[in-house]
């Protein structure tokens, strides 16, 4: 029997754009719905902030989630909605794609390939396609061939797939920019329930404006949380150590780390299973279930962004798109805001190179950064920046990386994605 009152009829553990979208929804079904955030804002890994550069003035950057696809259709419903601005990424001009060392300057978002390596790049990309096919991003466990792609890493299946190192090798940072994280890291299945999720493997490779990069937002991804929020309960700084559960009817506690305590009838935990996994569980939570949050990675990713007096990659015909296989950037996009003489790139240090870069200084990453985009494009420019911004996505507490949770072999096949996803009782 419940002898005290309820706080609300549903809490949620999280303000990211997962939380702030599962309170809005029980909000408009007339629901009490709290909150609770631990950190100083709503967004979770949606993050704009101003950057001030000198007589420019000050710009918004978005240090989180940053571009828009056509793909994405509850997002684009949720921008219409707010009435947000899509402004389409600059893309005008040749891009840059590395390859061993060897820089081309093309249309298109794969490297220069000779012709038997472009053969095989076409005839893997179909037999990966059909494999995609199988997947049911809800359920991938159900594809015909779950264990046997579950049980091997993505490394491996390229391997299997591809005959030519040089195709191999033209994917590797499209590879690692769309999961963040080594192809020797992630399960197949995984990848391939991530590339069905978000439109096929040719809605990833093919031109930015049909692409995930298609739109940036005016003022900044964080507005669709910050739109979200608005009239909800939400509790910022408020960090959660614990939810104990019961059966039946019976409420749910949450704690927080200050000790308050309060109660309704369920509970969502909209945090990265690595974040949620952190959290006291009483009763404990079921053994698979655990192994299964324990066991999810996060993309490791740090987000640099540099900006100039002049955009010195527009005036070489280039559209500041750059992928390669070496140094600490994988990937570089335009990120300027010409209304305001603006002139910027964005660009990424994933994977394997994350460790490598926090090795160094804050300096010594901007003068790495800064040394290879003056050498992959022949710019003695790029060398002095008005202003070097990054943001490391694996040094914040309550993401522990960017990107998404992705699973290393065996986790999908062995715990069930599903199942995993399902409720527990009253948690959510």
């Amino acid at each position: 029997m419940q002898t005290q009152a309820l706080d609300a009829d549903v809490i949620i553990i999280g303000a990211g754009l997962s939380g702030l979208g599962a309170a809005r929804r029980l909000y408009e079904r007339g629901a009490k719905v709290l909150v609770l955030e631990a950190n100083d804002r709503v967004g979770g890994r949606t993050l704009t902030e101003e950057v001030h550069l000198g007589e420019k003035g000050a710009v918004r950057v978005d240090k989180g989630g940053t571009w828009v696809g056509p793909g994405q259709k509850l997002v684009l419903e949720l921008i219409d909605e707010l009435g947000i601005e899509k402004i389409p990424t600059y893309s005008t001009g040749l891009h840059i794609h590395g390859l061993a060392g060897r820089y081309k300057r093309k249309k298109g978002e794969l490297p220069q390939l000779g012709p038997l390596a472009l053969l095989d790049l076409g005839r893997g990309m179909l037999q990966l396609g059909k494999l995609e096919a199988q997947v049911d991003p809800e359920k991938p466990e159900t594809a015909p061939a779950a264990d046997s792609l579950d049980a091997e890493t993505l490394q491996s299946l390229l391997n299997r797939v591809f005959w030519s190192r040089k195709a191999r090798e033209a994917l590797t940072p499209l590879l690692r920019l769309g999961t963040w994280i080594e192809a020797g890291e992630l399960s197949s299945l995984g990848f391939l329930q991530l590339t069905a999720a978000s439109g096929g493997l040719n809605n990833n490779t093919g031109d930015i404006s049909e692409g995930p990069q298609a739109w940036i937002l005016k003022g900044g991804t964080q507005q669709l949380s910050e739109g979200l929020a608005k009239n909800l309960d939400v509790r910022l700084e408020t960090p959660v150590q614990g939810v104990a559960y019961g059966e039946g009817t019976e409420p749910v506690t949450v704690t927080t780390e200050a000790g308050k305590q309060l109660r309704a009838r369920y509970a969502i935990v909209a945090l990265p299973p690595m974040v949620a996994h952190r959290l006291h569980y009483a009763p404990a939570l079921p053994a698979p279930r655990r192994d299964f949050m324990q066991r999810m990675l996060m993309a490791r990713i740090i987000k640099v962004f540099v900006f100039y007096e002049k955009p010195w990659w527009r005036e070489a015909g280039t559209s500041g798109h750059m992928t390669t296989d070496e140094g600490l950037v994988c990937e570089t996009y335009d990120y300027s805001k010409p209304e305001k003489d603006v002139w910027g790139l964005v660009g990424f240090i994933a994977g394997k190179h994350v460790p490598e870069a926090l090795e160094l200084s804050k300096e010594g990453r901007r003068q790495a950064v800064c040394e290879q985009l003056a050498r992959i494009w022949g710019e003695d420019r790029a060398r002095t920046p008005i202003a070097y911004v990054e943001h490391d996505w694996t040094a914040e507490p309550y993401s522990l990386g960017g990107g998404m949770g992705l699973q290393p072999p065996g986790v999908i096949s062995l715990f069930g994605y599903a199942k995993a996803r399902s409720p527990h009782g009253p948690l959510h």
